[in-house]
């Protein structure tokens, strides 16, 4: 009985370690997991802000199959390091302290993104995977572990390094960002059912590992957006776009699609005339 219970541990590491090496294999094997090369062309701020913050199903759709199909990435995304045989993402530029670097993810870190994205459009929470409906999260930071742990990193790469690898660490994504739910002048939610369930449901509350467990949190402030939660430390999060051209997969409704990943702000289109945000 015990050397049968061995051989089960065993077999069970085994496999486990197989599947990791296939998906490590997979992401080398992507052409598009390259280092980022200077020609690539990103995804600007303007590809959904410039006619207007908030928009109907329609044109979101519209503008998420623009991107899609075009190919952007998202500035400062995730890669796979030839050299160091492992997915690296660069700093970000703006917060935190700390020079530039290189943050080193785990597989399972982007398992845990993967199964974020898949159930969150299988139950119909999110439909699109980019910046105006499931496009951004942020870090919820046990409080006392973040006194304890992360209270005392200074530098930027070492502080995402061991948040992102962390079982204990949520990500809460704040989904239909910039879909039209409320009438601005009256500020009631429109009377449709889908954009009332889409109101409903837009804070997504995630797990890092990768157990497809979502839960769904409420707040009475502006837009229904959490952003205190007892007990954690609200924190700087990930942007998620959808690519064809995209490093990381996910499956949905039987068919792959990619996405990438990164900490980086969306750039300004150096083509794109000025213009007030706040308009």
């Amino acid at each position: 009985m015990f050397l049968r219970s061995v051989f089960s541990i065993f077999c069970f590491f085994t496999f486990m370690a197989l599947v990791k090496a296939a998906e490590i294999e997979q992401i080398r094997s992507n052409p598009n997991c390259l280092r980022p090369l200077p020609e690539e062309l990103p995804v600007y701020r303007e590809d959904f802000t410039v006619e207007g913050w908030y928009m109907s199903f329609a044109t979101m759709k519209s503008k998420y199959e623009k991107i899609y199909q075009g190919g952007k990435r998202l500035l400062g995304r995730a890669f796979f390091g030839e050299s160091q045989q492992k997915i690296l993402l660069p700093t970000a530029r703006g917060f935190h302290a700390g020079k530039a670097g290189l943050i080193e993810l785990k597989p399972e870190f982007i398992e845990s993104i993967q199964s974020h994205i898949e159930k969150a459009l299988r139950l119909g929470y999110v439909d699109y995977v980019f910046f105006p409906d499931m496009g951004h999260s942020h870090m919820l930071i046990p409080q006392k572990k973040f006194k304890e742990v992360y209270d005392d990193i200074d530098e930027q790469r070492l502080f995402y390094q061991k948040a992102f690898s962390d079982p204990d660490i949520k990500f809460l994504y704040h989904t239909a960002e910039q879909l039209d739910m409320v009438d601005q002048k009256t500020k009631v939610i429109r009377n449709d059912l889908k954009l009332i369930f889409r109101y409903a449901t837009r804070n997504l509350l995630a797990e890092n590992n990768k157990l497809q467990k979502l839960d769904i949190l409420h707040s009475k402030e502006g837009y229904n957006s959490v952003s205190k939660v007892d007990g954690f430390r609200y924190w700087y999060g990930f942007n998620i776009t959808a690519s064809k051209n995209g490093c990381f997969s996910y499956q949905h409704q039987g068919k792959t699609y990619y996405f990438d990943m990164s900490l980086q702000d969306f750039p300004k289109d150096p083509s794109a005339p000025d213009y007030d945000e706040g308009e």
